[in-house]
């Protein structure tokens, strides 16, 4: 029987990764990355070829050729590759040599001190010079200061945050319904309920008058929420300047573009979107420490796991570190530990986290 081509072989397993495990597209590519990086080293040799030596002699070549961490990543996601493909058809040789893609326990442990290891991060301080930086004339800059308040107040993944509508938000209660049914992108497809904290009143304010400003100037429900700016002439016709608010969403890159922009225009420094997540994150996680509150904020954070929150973003630098066990070492008497920690209703979610905040 003639085998199949490596490269059929991966559009199968990317039509698997998409239909099957809902992945997006972008952490498709990524996947797709990591098996290609692999056929180059074993010079593409036919997968039910492959040997235990084959394997080896690859994995200590990339181990070689790439960093720690993507060489982590590598073989994380070779591994649940070959674990799939030795469930095919004409693949069942390789059933016992996928686990030849396990990391070593010092990687393992590696791995695992990476996720605890401190991040920088802004703080409110900075994410007000930066918001009140921008003046409030054009629509650009109303968009500009909204955009990174919404980003600071919701921690919102950079995917979903350009991807939102005008349904998504429920502007009296400050709920933002991050649903793959309006086409906001998430997380491997998941439907989040988030919520928009008071971390500062006039950030806050700063979106509603954006939402407000939005309505006010037609745009319905299936608009963007922060839109692209349409380019117009100047009255000489020569020029160009960007100040129309267009009907377009923007992209993950083109936001990443305005953050760093933005920053270099004023020469503070840049932090990538996703440490305004690590922010409010570890904003929420030391105002509500305890109990089934933990779980609400992993859900509104769109974590399947609160290991993943607690983990990932929940660590302090040394300093802050000291003073925590300081604190809790004053009130330990007082900590009341909650064992339950059951899944809420998805109809709940809303009311808790309005009670919570």
């Amino acid at each position: 029987m003639k085998k199949e081509s490596n490269e059929k072989i991966i559009r199968n397993y990317s039509n698997y990764l998409i239909d099957s495990k809902g992945v997006s597209i972008n952490t498709k590519k990524i996947f797709l990355r990591s098996i290609r990086k692999f056929n180059e080293v074993i010079k593409n040799k036919q997968y039910s070829k492959l040997t235990v030596d084959n394997i080896i002699e690859a994995k200590n070549l990339l181990n070689t050729d790439l960093s720690k961490k993507t060489f982590i990543m590598y073989m994380k996601q070779l591994y649940n590759f070959y674990e799939w493909l030795s469930n095919q058809k004409g693949f069942k040789s390789l059933s016992d040599k996928f686990e030849y893609f396990n990391l070593s326990r010092k990687d393992k442990k590696l791995e695992y001190c990476n996720k605890q290891e401190f991040k920088e991060y802004p703080t409110l301080d900075y994410v007000k010079k930066l918001v009140n930086s921008i003046p409030n004339e054009t629509d650009k800059d109303k968009r500009d200061r909204a955009l990174i308040s919404f980003l600071y107040l919701t921690g919102v993944r950079v995917d979903a945050l350009v991807s939102l509508s005008m349904q998504c938000i429920d502007i009296d209660n400050l709920i933002v319904k991050q649903y793959p049914r309006f086409n906001t992108r998430t997380k491997f497809g998941k439907t989040i309920v988030s919520k928009i904290f008071h971390f500062d009143n006039e950030l806050v304010d700063i979106f509603v008058d954006w939402y407000n400003y939005l309505k006010d100037n037609g745009f319905k429900k299936a608009d963007p929420l922060f839109p692209k700016m349409q380019c117009i002439k100047d009255t000489d016709n020569l020029s160009f300047k960007r100040s129309k608010l267009s009907k377009e969403f923007i992209s993950g890159t083109g936001f990443v573009k305005i953050l760093t922009n933005l920053c270099k225009e004023r020469n503070i420094t840049y932090y990538s979107p996703h440490r305004y997540r690590d922010l409010a994150i570890n904003l929420i996680l030391s105002k509500i420490p305890y109990g089934e509150e933990i779980k609400i904020v992993s859900q509104n954070f769109g974590h399947s796991d609160i290991a993943t929150t607690i983990d990932c973003y929940g660590s302090y630098n040394p300093n802050q570190l000291v003073e925590k066990l300081k604190k809790l070492d004053n009130n330990i008497n007082d900590v009341k530990f909650e064992h339950n920690l059951e899944v809420i209703e998805f109809g709940k979610v809303t009311e808790i986290i309005k009670k919570v905040v």
